[in-house]
């Protein structure tokens, strides 16, 4: 069944967010920096079935506001609690991607006791300078708006990490969750792109803190092509958390719910169970 758009009224914004319902518990899932609560659709569809699932948009993203400030992870972390409260959630699962594990992270240290069970995918570590340095600095040249589909096809290809590639179907899925087609044709992005350039700046930060207060059982998924989480960082990362699972995602970069979906809903499925 497809997703219910719904909006939570904060105490200082305004979120938006999808609802996909269901009986079961439920899975709050948290995109990445410039992603949207779209990059969840093929998640949902597979676990819809077990959990409600819920698909946040953070701050800055999709029809969520973008006020000026407050993309750093322990921000974003009391977005999410204020929303959980909101519309009604005691204890969850939570499943957070990127920029998104990183408030999970800062979420699961300060508000455990809200959760159920913590996933992680490919949570960015410290360094990574020399990758966001790029990134950061073609953001403001980011063009906001593209005449057509073609152009916003080839602008897309063009800003790829030097050796990545997109296949069409990858291709299909980046225009309709980052970008929206505008009435008379042209494209424009689903982010707002100061906010996005702060939070990829936060990417940067040391979350180490909060890993020995994580206190549920918690699964770390790493992309083992992977630019932005080394294999020894992610076992750190795992190590450092008391209750944590390392799994790693074959055939994948730092997109692994993307890039191998398969794998990556077998790990997901398998340790969410528990909770259902």
């Amino acid at each position: 069944m497809p997703p219910e758009e719904r909006f939570a009224n904060l105490p200082d914004l305004r979120l938006h967010y999808l609802d996909w319902g269901g009986g079961g518990p439920p899975l709050v899932c948290l995109h990445g920096a410039g992603g949207n609560a779209r990059n969840w659709e093929v998640v949902a569809g597979a676990l819809q079935g077990q959990f409600r699932v819920i698909a946040l948009n953070q701050r800055g993203h999709g029809q969520s506001d973008a006020p000026a400030t407050g993309y750093e992870p322990t921000s974003l972390a009391a977005d999410l609690l204020a929303f959980a409260d909101a519309i009604g959630l005691e204890r969850f699962n939570l499943l957070g991607h990127s920029m998104g594990a990183r408030a999970a992270i800062a979420f699961g240290g300060l508000s455990s006791h809200r959760l159920l069970r913590l996933v992680l995918s490919d949570p960015p570590h410290y360094p990574v300078e020399d990758v966001l340095a790029r990134e950061l600095a073609s953001g403001p040249n980011r063009t906001a708006r593209l005449p057509s589909r073609q152009a916003a096809a080839d602008h897309l290809r063009q800003t790829l990490p030097d050796g990545a590639s997109l296949s069409d179907q990858e291709l299909e899925a980046r225009l309709s969750t980052q970008m929206r087609q505008e009435p008379d044709g042209s494209y424009t992005w689903r982010v707002d792109v100061p906010g996005l350039l702060q939070a990829m700046t936060f990417l940067l930060g040391d979350m180490r803190w909060f890993f020995p207060r994580i206190a549920v059982p918690t699964l770390v998924l790493h992309g083992v092509r992977s630019h932005l989480l080394t294999v020894d960082d992610a076992r750190r990362t795992a190590d450092a958390i008391p209750d944590a699972t390392l799994v790693e995602i074959p055939d994948a970069g730092h997109g692994t719910y993307r890039d191998n979906p398969q794998a990556f809903l077998a790990a997901v499925r398998g340790f969410l169970a528990a909770s259902a």
